[in-house]
């Protein structure tokens, strides 16, 4: 059994655990899949939190506990990481689809600086710090902010689609118009010629 000189450690395996299952949960919901990479994580850490109940070496105890952590701190960081990328991807999707985003989403302007904002501080987070785990504090606001930015985008999709077939219409009309005026000088021309 685990020494009760463990407890804080394991009391802050739990709660790691408690945050990546549900940081999981939420970002699966979005990417509708299965992060593996986070599943894994967990695993692993569920390995070393059955090797610390295992053991009598108290040294051996912690150790193990020490490994769960990290585990747990990586699962956190790939899971919120995939995340990121999956709503930097989606946005950068909409971004370039051939929609006047301006005409129809009132803020814009707003939403890309704060996509703009989010990836030059995840960009820049992640050039200064070397741990993950600082890293993930950090640019958890961040994929709140994307996230928000995607959901937004989202909701404008309809009406992105009603100004693209729009557009569709107004350009066949007017090649349209740009073939029946050729035509009626060809035949004007031919009729004129004879």
């Amino acid at each position: 059994m685990i020494d009760e000189q463990h407890a804080a450690l394991v009391e802050e395996v739990g709660d790691l655990y408690d945050e990546a299952e549900r940081d999981l949960k939420a970002v699966g919901r979005v990417t509708n899949s299965l992060l593996v990479t986070g599943v894994n994580q967990c695993r692993y850490a569920g390995q070393h939190v059955v090797r610390a109940l295992r053991v009598c070496d108290s040294a051996a105890a912690k150790e193990e506990l020490g490994a769960a952590k990290r585990h747990l701190q990586r699962a956190i960081f790939d899971t919120n990481d995939a995340g990121i990328q999956f709503y930097l991807t989606e946005i950068d999707k909409f971004r370039r689809s051939p929609v006047d985003w301006q005409a129809i989403l009132p803020d814009y302007d707003k939403v890309v600086r704060a996509v703009r904002n989010a990836d030059k501080h995840i960009e820049e987070a992640s050039a200064s710090h070397s741990s993950r785990t600082k890293l993930y504090a950090e640019v958890k606001q961040d994929l709140q902010s994307l996230g928000v930015a995607y959901e937004t985008f989202l909701a404008y999709w309809p009406e992105a689609e009603k100004q693209t077939r729009r557009r569709a219409v107004v350009r066949l009309t007017t090649w349209l118009a740009i073939a029946a005026t050729f035509t009626s000088a060809a035949v004007l021309a031919l009729v004129n010629l004879m």
